[in-house]
């Protein structure tokens, strides 16, 4: 009966408007709470009204301080103060906090400092962590709590901006920096992104930053997943992050090839939303197989570029193809790659041929080397850049194709035949082969006759074959051309 008593007394106290008797009070019930089984009451018989002056956060708060100070504890101790706090689960986001407090003591030694962890970490269930999350973040150079830190903040339903830019500050050596970047990520959240992404380049340009193979490749990797998963030209605008900050990076040797091999198939897998970005990576992939000769690259290199022209986008295939052919004509005497990848590659571009819209004469002369039919295929593009040094080349050093190249110039094409027979012109002016000179003669004198509107071309023969009349060979054409045309013409006019 004294037992039920003392009970009652102990509630009733712990309840009254008094405060110096509850704190009293208190201090007997945290020994008898502390006893376990043996105590004469539990956490159970507690109950905090809102007539109460006591609230549960500074019950537990006592509590813990309580039994820091306490110069007795042992193993028992410890589980029948562990049991106190799990017995009512609705306080456990505060409990949380306090034995949070007890292990940053410098009162606890080492193993009860693991006991506290070790509490913590299984009780990380679903809930509001957060301040307990900033406040484990607030001691990086504390392995454990970061430990502990990415096991709560896995839990959470939704992370705040808050928990990230705590994460951010921590120092890049922070062991677990990384892990917990990972949980952010998961979240799918493109600011909560932008704002690592920012950060781990930071710290891979900062050339104070002291930082392992492990620790780069890791950064990367997480670099890479990020631009794979957000729309890179928001990226840009939003960060200033583009493909030419990471081909500086791979300049200074800041990352490996892979690495930027990975940043380059990224941007190609975009490329519809980053067109301007198309000859960057082009030049990139070019710059590992041939600058750097790393012939080991080639394979997913290929891939790349087939899967750009998969895309039939005609801005996408000139560019593509370009490369391919300029890749081509040096690579074709390579044993490896004329067995293995030259019918591939030549099969490709007759694939996609049929799309490209213009070309570079620059290209035109890599395609010579590596297929005439396929020169001779491209010739029919629209076709920049010097035209005259594509034919010089063509009339001397591959003779048997220059009928063939002068036709399919004209075929399936509305090109204009005048620029073509000046830039002939110009040719046999400058010829000093005799029998080079003869074909082009030629040649002249066959566009000429397939000029079409022969009346205005007689009738401004003084402006449009002005520039035959400065050499007496092309003079002589020119006559002939004039006399037989003005011939043709009466006769048809007679008939």
């Amino acid at each position: 009966m004294e037992k039920i008593l003392s009970k009652e007394l102990l509630l009733q106290n712990l309840n009254s408007t008094n405060l110096f008797v509850v704190k009293n009070c208190m201090l007997r019930i945290f020994d008898e709470l502390l006893k376990g089984n043996q105590g004469l009451l539990s956490m159970q018989d507690i109950i905090f009204s809102q007539k109460s002056e006591l609230r549960p956060e500074e019950f537990f708060k006592n509590l813990g301080l309580y039994f820091v100070e306490d110069t007795q504890r042992n193993a028992k101790k410890w589980d029948n103060f562990f049991n106190v706090l799990e017995q009512r689960r609705g306080y456990i986001s505060i409990c949380r906090l306090i034995v949070l407090d007890m292990y940053l003591s410098d009162k606890l030694n080492k193993q009860e400092k693991h006991r506290c962890c070790f509490w913590l970490n299984n009780h990380c269930q679903l809930g509001n962590h957060q301040e307990l999350i900033l406040k484990m973040l607030s001691y990086p150079e504390d392995g454990k709590l970061l430990l502990l830190a990415n096991k709560y903040i896995a839990q959470e339903y939704s992370l705040s901006k808050q928990e990230l830019d705590k994460i951010c500050s921590l120092p890049l050596k922070a062991s677990r920096k990384l892990d917990a970047y990972s949980l952010f990520i998961k979240q799918r959240n493109p600011k909560y992104d932008f704002a690592i992404l920012s950060v781990l380049l930071q710290d891979l340009l900062n050339p104070s930053k002291s930082i392992n193979l492990e620790e780069k490749e890791r950064i990367w990797a997480q670099v890479v997943f990020l631009l794979q998963n957000n729309p890179l030209n928001e990226i840009n605008n939003d960060l200033s992050i583009n493909i030419d900050t990471f081909g500086k990076m791979y300049q200074e040797k800041k990352m490996t090839t892979d690495t930027y091999l990975d940043i380059l198939d990224v941007y190609a897998e975009q490329i519809a939303f980053n067109i301007t970005c198309l000859q960057k990576i082009l030049n990139g992939y070019y710059q590992v197989l041939m600058v750097e000769n790393q012939q080991s690259k080639l394979p997913r290199i290929k891939e790349s570029l087939f899967s750009l022209l998969d895309m039939k986008n005609p801005s996408i295939s000139d560019q593509v193809l370009s490369m391919m052919l300029k890749l081509m004509s040096t690579q074709k005497e390579e044993e490896q790659f004329k067995l293995y990848y030259l019918p591939e590659f030549v099969a490709t571009v007759y694939k996609h041929a049929i799309s490209i819209k213009k070309v570079k004469v620059s290209v035109m002369k890599y395609c010579l080397k590596v297929d005439e039919n396929l020169f001779l295929l491209l010739l029919g593009k629209n076709i920049e850049g010097d035209i005259k040094s594509m034919l010089k080349e063509v009339v001397y050093d591959y003779p048997q194709l220059w009928e063939d190249c002068v036709e399919s110039m004209f075929s399936g094409t509305l090109r204009n035949p005048l620029p073509i027979i000046k830039m002939i012109a110009e040719l046999y002016e400058a010829c000093r082969d005799e029998e080079v000179q003869t074909k082009l003669g030629k040649t002249i004198e066959k566009l000429l006759n397939n000029l079409p509107e022969k009346e205005n071309v007689v009738a401004n023969s003084d402006e449009d074959l002005t520039f035959m009349y400065g050499n007496e060979g092309l003079k002589v054409i020119a006559d002939n051309y004039l006399s037989q045309a003005q011939e043709a013409m009466a006769n048809y006019l007679i008939g």
